[in-house]
């Protein structure tokens, strides 16, 4: 573990770190566009039903997802942790469980079965990228070489998106577009791809060795399950955190409502087949990861992730108007303007998914200068506790809507109210939380130079050096960034978990005026 701590991030390393796309990108991501229609058309499922079971699975998410950062964070203090790592060891155990995921796609069951195997896979799913979404911040330091992994990372995410929607098209053209088994097929094909994507995350990964990590006394398990809630909850008191929260659930939350009604939206309303969709999507895939390249060249160019980040949600908000247009004035017809719509939402996306994931990587430096902690497994739990409840109330709403506006379960053709609600979704919900997530950004403020700052204020005072020695820069950048007072940092304050018998406060020279 000491000597992996000193690699250097190299191009196998961003590859097989980017792989670890795939499940954050594939496995859900493919459920979340075909599984709500699977259950509709060949389980039996109601919509409602359909979508009620995601948003169980997700609104679990709220306990899972801060459980597992926590243990993750404390897990040096056992025998398995230190031998294969706290991060890792949550990696390595995922891995053989990934091989469920066809379990999920059976037909013949009842709403309890299916319920049950999606979130037992939700789980693993849970258990794999809250530990993996801690690695960056771990294997460096350098802001240049983080933002080569979180590129890595939206590249994997871009090409599992490739395949997701390529598979379809291959197994719909070989068993048929209305045969259950052709998904099932698919999914199994891509259960391998998960295992193989998994193994190369952990074995080109590490994280920080034993010693580097404070290990934090805990009495009983209440204690622990108290501090886990309070530093969960704490991250919401930095104030750059909660904007960049909001950046990524409202951005997001508007691509995973397409994403839920994607499917319903070509088939019912613009009445093309499961071929055209899964075909058009798969074609349109270079699209969105030249775009994540594109974002990466502008967030580095610029050196700042909110400007590109306005400019990808303008991009969503134009593709929702485009596809809208086309429905309001008949032109389903015209597949050259349905094709715009959607380079126009891909040039979008790519951009919307990497802005959050290379922002994330800067929370724990900001939250540190307060703390005097690293709480990576925290900062991971708590953003995807917030992003799995957005994701979950966002297809408990779309089920409603389908429901409540006639959607009937099995017809080939909807009645014109659930084609009405499907747009009205488009319309009102995704640009809606578009805009949102638009206002967030412009108040986001930290860059690559801020952060710099941040992490050289760290160090020096960690080196033995004063806090009343801080500039009057530092002070008031330390202010706009995490909203308290300079003097109330490091650990002077109430925020997150106290031990009772220890300080996490810097030493006593720091401190001194």
């Amino acid at each position: 573990m000491e000597n992996k701590a000193k690699r250097k991030v190299t191009m196998v390393t961003r590859i097989g770190y980017g792989m670890g796309g795939f499940i954050g990108g594939g496995g859900l991501s493919l459920a979340h566009t075909w599984l709500l229609f699977f259950y509709t058309a060949f389980c039996n499922l109601n919509a409602w039903q359909a979508a009620l079971i995601f948003s169980i699975a997700t609104y679990l998410d709220m306990i899972e997802n801060p459980l597992i950062g926590f243990l993750s964070d404390n897990f040096n203090s056992t025998s398995l942790g230190k031998k294969f790592g706290r991060r890792r060891f949550f990696l390595l155990v995922s891995i053989p469980f990934l091989m469920l995921y066809p379990l999920v796609w059976l037909t013949g069951q009842n709403f309890i079965y299916y319920m049950l195997t999606y979130i037992i896979y939700d789980f693993v799913d849970n258990v794999f990228n809250v530990a993996y979404g801690t690695l960056r911040c771990e294997m460096t330091e350098d802001y240049n070489e983080r933002q080569f992994l979180s590129g890595a990372l939206s590249i994997g995410g871009q090409a599992a998106g490739f395949i997701n929607s390529g598979l379809p098209v291959i197994f719909f053209l070989w068993l048929g577009k209305n045969n259950p088994h052709s998904y099932q097929a698919m999914v199994i094909a891509y259960s391998l791809i998960l295992v193989i994507s998994a193994l190369a995350v952990y074995l080109t990964s590490w994280e920080l060795p034993v010693n580097d990590v404070k290990v934090e006394n805990i009495d009983n398990f209440w204690e622990g399950l108290k501090k886990l809630f309070h530093d969960i909850f704490s991250t919401f008191r930095i104030r750059t955190f909660r904007w960049h929260i909001g950046m990524y659930i409202f951005g997001s939350g508007g691509l995973w409502l397409f994403s839920a009604i994607t499917t319903f939206f070509y088939i019912y309303v613009l009445n093309k087949s499961t071929v055209f969709a899964s075909g058009l999507g798969t074609a349109l895939k270079p699209v969105e990861l030249f775009s994540t390249f594109l974002a990466i060249w502008l967030c580095a160019k610029m050196k700042d992730t909110a400007k590109p980040y306005i400019m990808g949600l303008i991009g969503v908000i134009v593709s929702m108007l485009a596809y809208s247009a086309i429905w309001f004035f008949g032109l389903n017809q015209s597949t050259a303007l349905i094709v715009v719509a959607a380079v126009i939402l891909e040039l979008a996306s790519g951009i919307c998914y990497y802005v959050p994931s290379t922002n994330y990587v800067y929370m724990p430096d900001i939250d540190e200068i307060v703390t005097n902690r690293r709480r990576e497994g925290v900062y991971s739990g708590a953003q995807g506790m917030a992003g799995k409840v957005m994701r979950g109330t966002v297809v408990l709403v779309a089920g409603i809507v389908l429901s409540k506006t006639g959607f009937v379960k099995g017809l080939k053709s909807q009645p014109i109210s659930a084609q009405i609600g499907i747009v009205m979704m488009m319309l009102i919900g995704i640009c809606g939380l578009t805009l949102l997530a638009i206002w967030c950004s412009r108040h986001m403020k930290a860059d690559e130079k801020s952060i710099s700052a941040i992490n050289t204020e760290i160090k020096r005072v960690h080196n033995g050096g004063r806090l009343a020695d801080a500039t009057p820069e530092t002070k008031a950048l330390v202010k706009e960034l995490t909203g308290f007072d300079y003097e109330h940092c490091f650990g002077n304050n109430n925020v997150g978990y106290k031990e009772k018998n220890t300080s996490t406060t810097p030493p006593t020279s720091a401190l001194t005026k």
